[in-house]
C-alpha cells in the first residue's frame, strides 16, 4: 500500500472515529434531555447512586428499538415527542417540588380547576415559556445532528446491547428486592415508563371513584344512637385547609391571630398533638370521615363515611363546602341529605367566595328547627393565594400579599408570605367563632368540631419548603390543629365524655381518630365499634401518627419531627 493510500485510510479512520464521538455525544445529550427531570431530582434528593440508574435505564430504554429504525434514526426521534412533551412539565415540578410528574401531581392537577392553575402559576408564567422553549429547541437541534441511517450490524450490537444492559441493571438492587420485582421498578423509574406506570395508577383510581356509588349501595354500619334526649341535638365538623398548628395563637404561637376562639377557651377542648392522616386534600379530607387510615386507604373506596352514620342513628344531614369537593371528596358528600356549594367561578382570586358567606347557609338549616342534625362545613381556609382567603379588614399583619405580588416558592418572601398565612389564620378563627355563636344560640346539645385536612410549609427549615406538595410530608404538614367546643347543654349531658376529653388532650392523636370520636361524642354506636379511637371514651388509646406522602408511601410522624430537628440545626 502506498503512502498516500495509508493517509487516506487513516483519514477515514480518524473521520469516522470522529463521527462516531460525536454520535455517540449526541445520544447522550438526548438521554439526558430525557432524563433530567430525574436525575436533578435525585440529586437535590442526595440519591447520587440514583442518578446513574436513570441515565443507564433511560440510555437502554431510548436505544433498544434501534435496529427497528436503522433506516430512519430521525422518524424515531420524532416518535419520542409525546415523552417529551412531559418531560418540561416534569423539570418544572422538580425545580418547584423536588418532584417529578407522577401520581400524585396527577391527583392534585386533576382536583384543581383552570383558575386555581393560573392564580399559582402567574409568577412562573415567563420561565415556563422560557424553558420549554430551551428544551424543546436543544432536542431539535440535538435531533436533526443524528445520522439518518445505521447499518443492520451496528443497529442490532447497539440494541442487543441495550436489552443485555437493562438485564443487568436487574441485579442491582439496594433495598433487596426479588429481581423481577427491581426489573420492574426500573421500568417505572423514568420516562417513558414512570410516565405509563403513574398514568395507569390514575386511572384505576378513577375507576375506583365511578364504581365507589355502586360498591357500597348495600353497605350499612347499622348505626344508632344510645340515648334518648329531649333536648335538639346539633353536631357540626368544620374541615379546614392547609391550616398548621404551630400558627395558631390557640395552640400557643405568639401572633394574636386567633382572638376570639381565645376568648371562648373554657368552652373548647384543643388537642395538641394532632397529625393529619395525608398530605394533600384528596387524601387527607377521606381520612378523616371513613374509617380508613393511612396504612389501609383502599378502605375509602368500599366502605361509606360518618356521614351514613349519622343518617342511619336518625340525624338529617348536610354537606356546606367552599371548595369543589373534586370526586374523592365528592362521593362522601353526596351521602349527606343536602349539599351546597358556593357559587364561585373558583378562580381563587376573583370574584372569590370566603368561607363567612356559608355561615348564612348554615343560619338556613338551623331555623329548620330539625331535632337532630349532623352538619359539615368544608373550608377553603388557608389554602394559597393566602391573600385571598380574607377580605381586606383581616390584613392585620403586613407587609402581605394583598399589596405585593409574590410566587409561593420565592424565599426572599418569606415575611410576607407567612404575614399573609398568618391573616387567613385569623380571619378562620372569626368564620368559627362565627359558627359557634349560632349554635350556641340554638340551646341545644351540641358540639363544634374543628379540624383541617393537612398543614402547610412556611420555609421552616433548611430545606426551603413551601405549601404541602411535597411527597415527603415534613412535620408542619403532618401537625394539625384539632379542637371541639361543646355547649352548655352537652356538658351537663355528658359529663364523662368531657372528662375523658381532657384527659386524651395531650395524648397522640391522628386525623383518622375523629370518625370515632364524632360518633361517641354523639352518642351512636354500632356492632364491634372500636371505641378504643374514640377520644371520648376512658378506653382510648394513643394514635400511631401515620401520615400517607407521596407515592402512596406511609411515614411515622415521630420521623418527620427528627428530620425537622436535623434541618433546623
Amino acid at each position: 500500500m502506498s503512502a498516500p493510500d495509508s493517509l487516506y485510510l487513516d483519514s477515514k479512520k480518524s473521520e469516522a472515529k470522529s463521527r462516531l464521538l460525536i454520535n455517540v455525544s449526541l445520544v447522550l445529550s438526548i438521554v439526558f434531555l430525557l432524563s433530567i427531570a430525574e436525575v436533578i431530582s435525585s440529586f437535590i434528593t442526595g440519591e447520587y447512586f440514583q442518578i446513574l440508574l436513570v441515565f443507564l435505564i433511560t440510555t437502554f430504554y431510548i436505544l433498544a428499538p434501534t435496529v427497528l429504525f436503522r433506516n430512519n434514526i430521525k422518524l424515531y426521534t420524532w416518535l419520542l415527542l409525546p415523552i417529551i412533551i412531559f418531560v418540561p412539565i416534569s423539570l418544572f415540578c422538580v425545580i418547584l417540588y423536588t418532584l417529578t410528574l407522577n401520581f400524585d401531581i396527577m391527583v392534585v392537577v386533576y382536583n384543581t380547576n383552570s383558575g386555581e392553575a393560573l392564580e399559582f402559576a402567574r409568577g412562573y408564567i415567563l420561565y415556563f415559556i422560557f424553558l420549554l422553549l430551551g428544551y424543546y429547541g436543544a432536542f431539535i437541534y440535538l435531533s436533526k445532528k443524528l445520522p439518518s441511517k445505521i447499518s443492520f450490524n451496528n443497529s442490532l450490537k447497539i440494541s442487543l446491547g441495550s436489552v443485555i444492559g437493562f438485564a443487568l441493571l436487574g441485579l442491582l438492587s439496594l433495598k433487596n428486592l426479588s429481581y423481577k420485582n427491581q426489573i420492574k421498578k426500573n421500568l417505572t423509574v423514568t420516562l417513558p415508563g414512570s410516565l405509563i406506570y403513574n398514568f395507569n395508577l390514575f386511572h384505576e383510581q378513577l375507576q375506583l371513584i365511578n364504581q365507589h356509588e355502586k360498591q357500597v349501595k348495600d353497605f350499612k354500619f347499622n348505626a344508632n344512637q344510645n340515648v334518648a334526649l329531649k333536648e335538639r341535638q346539633i353536631y357540626v365538623l368544620v374541615i379546614g385547609e392547609s391550616a398548621r398548628a404551630k400558627n395558631w395563637q390557640l395552640f400557643g404561637y405568639d401572633r394574636k391571630n386567633s382572638p376570639e376562639l381565645t376568648k371562648k377557651q373554657n368552652e373548647i377542648i384543643k388537642f395538641s398533638n394532632t397529625v393529619s392522616g395525608g398530605y394533600i386534600t384528596a387524601i387527607a379530607v377521606p381520612l378523616i370521615i371513613t374509617r380508613a387510615t393511612a396504612d389501609d386507604y383502599k378502605r375509602v373506596y368500599s366502605e361509606k363515611s360518618v356521614i351514613s352514620a349519622y343518617k342511619e342513628a336518625g340525624f338529617k344531614t348536610y354537606w356546606l363546602s367552599n371548595q369543589n369537593d373534586f370526586e374523592k371528596i365528592g362521593m362522601f358528600a353526596r351521602e349527606s341529605d343536602e349539599q351546597f356549594y358556593l357559587p364561585s367561578n373558583y378562580t381563587f382570586s376573583k370574584n372569590v367566595n370566603l368561607d363567612m358567606e356559608l355561615v348564612p347557609y348554615l343560619q338556613k338549616i338551623l331555623n329548620k328547627n330539625e331535632k337532630k342534625v349532623f352538619i359539615i362545613l368544608h373550608t377553603l381556609g388557608s389554602h394559597y393565594n393566602y391573600a385571598a382567603r380574607y377580605p381586606d379588614a383581616y390584613d392585620k399583619f403586613k407587609p402581605s400579599s394583598k399589596t405585593d405580588v409574590i410566587n409561593p416558592t420565592d424565599y426572599s418572601k418569606k415575611e410576607i408570605i407567612i404575614n399573609s398565612y398568618d391573616n387567613t389564620i385569623l380571619y378562620t378563627d372569626a368564620v368559627i367563632s362565627k359558627i359557634i355563636d349560632l349554635i350556641k344560640e340554638t340551646n341545644s346539645v351540641s358540639t363544634v368540631t374543628y379540624i383541617s385536612d393537612h398543614g402547610e410549609d412556611l420555609f421552616d427549615d433548611e430545606r426551603k419548603l413551601s405549601q404541602h406538595i411535597n411527597s415527603v410530608p415534613s412535620e408542619y404538614v403532618a401537625s394539625i390543629p384539632y379542637f371541639i367546643w361543646s355547649s352548655q347543654a352537652y356538658r351537663t349531658s355528658f359529663t364523662d365524655k368531657i372528662k375523658n376529653f381532657n384527659a386524651n388532650k395531650d395524648k397522640p392523636i391522628g386525623s383518622q381518630d375523629l370518625f370515632y370520636t364524632l360518633l361517641d361524642l354523639s352518642s351512636i354506636q354500632y356492632p364491634n365499634i372500636d371505641v378504643t379511637k374514640s377520644l371520648a371514651s376512658k378506653t382510648f388509646q394513643s394514635s400511631p401518627q401515620r401520615i400517607l406522602g407521596g407515592e402512596s408511601k406511609v411515614y411515622n410522624y415521630s420521623d418527620l419531627k427528627k428530620i425537622s430537628l436535623l434541618k433546623e440545626h
